[in-house]
């Protein structure tokens, strides 16, 4: 991001910025504990509507969080930063995975 949460105020140009990859990495990293440590599962973080107050699901998946990492990643591509997209592992790379480990 541009700004610093500590002072509110734009970053210098010369400030070091996370990439968008390091920014999912860190996401997923704190769905996962919410979702296995935690026991918040794989469940959005919505409000519970029997107990109004009190919430349910994994704040880490919740629609706020959701919007502001796909806003971060369409600032960091008009900034310049190149996105690389995730696909998924076909059969064939997932054997030699296995065999590599």
């Amino acid at each position: 991001d541009n700004v610093d949460i500590f002072t509110g105020k734009a970053k210098e140009l010369t400030m070091t910025r996370v990439t968008y990859a390091t920014a999912q990495k860190m996401h997923a990293a704190i769905s996962h504990k919410y979702g296995r440590d935690h026991g918040r599962g794989t469940q959005p973080w919505l409000e519970d509507s029997l107990r109004p107050g009190h919430f349910r699901g994994n704040p880490s998946l919740s629609v706020t969080v959701s919007q502001y990492m796909i806003s971060l990643g369409r600032r960091k591509v008009r900034a310049g930063e190149v996105v690389t997209s995730a696909c998924a592992i076909d059969e064939q790379t997932m054997k030699e995975l296995y065999e590599h480990n």
